[in-house]
């Protein structure tokens, strides 16, 4: 009898550690910003980092979105840090995502005041790196998706275009979580990273 309460018991704490390693599978960190501290809103990264290349989505005279994109030389990769389209109390945007990509979204001119410093992931992950050590860091993604095969939906395909590669798209455990990532691979190698807490 007491043997198999101690499975029963051993069997549950196994249950909560893949499901508490589940929860931690979503990054929340690259560089300097994490999206699950206290939310870091847009004068503080311009105090930062300085304005850089500036992006609004319009309509109707509304401002919708908004980025603030920079060249980092050193790493040879582009920032885009998106902001909230709805103002914060003190009528600012929040930083809402950022995304970590060897894409060219504006002229190299636009360069940060301030380093970044390393970009990468709270595991260590950062651009270049090979897709199972993105698996060995995270375990299984949510949803693995190859592109010009497979229509399922990711934020980067969608706002890329992209035609080939791969795709890993962590989501949270909870329904109400809204932080999910997402690793973009051309030729094998890790070409883009999207952390955001966007709907």
């Amino acid at each position: 009898m007491k043997l198999k309460h101690i499975s029963i018991i051993a069997a549950l704490l196994f249950c909560a550690t893949v499901f508490c390693q589940a929860g931690e599978a979503v990054e929340s960190q690259i560089g300097p910003f994490n999206l699950t501290g206290s939310p870091l809103n847009e004068s503080t990264v311009v105090a930062s980092y300085g304005r850089g290349y500036v992006q609004e989505d319009k309509a109707g005279g509304k401002v919708l979105g908004k980025k603030h994109v920079y060249y980092v030389a050193d790493q040879n990769v582009w920032v885009e840090i998106r902001l909230s389209h709805v103002l914060e109390k003190n009528l600012e945007r929040s930083v809402e995502a950022v995304v970590v990509t060897k894409r060219k979204l504006c002229d190299k001119k636009f360069t940060p005041k301030k380093s970044f410093g390393s970009l990468i992931t709270g595991k260590g992950i950062k651009i270049g790196d090979a897709l199972d050590k993105i698996i060995r860091a995270y375990g299984t993604p949510s949803v693995s998706i190859v592109l010009g095969e497979e229509k399922s939906f990711a934020v980067l395909r969608e706002e890329f275009r992209l035609q080939k590669g791969r795709v890993l798209r962590y989501l949270p455990s909870q329904s109400n979580d809204l932080l999910f990532s997402e690793f973009y691979f051309a030729d094998e190698a890790l070409h883009s990273i999207l952390i955001s807490i966007s709907e």
